[in-house]
């Protein structure tokens, strides 16, 4: 009888260190996966941000040079470069909120594989745990030299 709450005993504890494992590997995976979704729409955003601040920088543009036409103005010297030097101002604006997503997207896929690499970790180091503490039930349970 006592072998057999023993081999419970120790078998327990193996099967408490693998269950803590898959939780510690499923945690982490489920973190990766938040931070795959998060990159995935951070470029998504970031590319949207991007046309519609182009969509816009052009619109202006052309609103400029509609204005100095009306004017009567010859669209040359300081005219044009005012609208050439606002236009690329316009162009920058919108290129850094495609560069901000794509740096936050590359951020978060590292976060992803970082998570990952953690849940591997931890599922590790709980099989480990439940096979050292199976490993201290059992060595309890052996008779002591005197």
């Amino acid at each position: 009888m006592g072998v057999l709450l023993t081999s419970f005993g120790i078998g327990g504890q193996v099967a408490s260190g693998i269950m803590r494992s898959r939780a510690a590997e499923q945690k982490g995976q489920a973190i990766a996966d938040a931070a795959l979704y998060n990159a995935r729409l951070a470029e998504r955003e970031g590319s949207e941000e991007y046309q519609r601040r182009h969509k816009a920088a052009r619109k202006k543009i052309g609103s400029q040079v509609a204005q100095v036409g009306k004017s009567g103005v010859r669209l040359e010297g300081s005219p044009l470069e005012f609208i050439v030097q606002n236009a690329e101002e316009l162009e920058r604006d919108a290129l850094n909120a495609l560069v901000d997503a794509q740096s936050t997207a590359a951020l978060d896929r590292s976060r992803a594989r970082s998570a990952k690499k953690a849940g591997e970790t931890g599922a590790g180091t709980e099989l480990l745990s439940g096979v050292t503490r199976a490993a201290v039930f059992g060595s309890q349970l052996l008779p002591r030299k005197k």
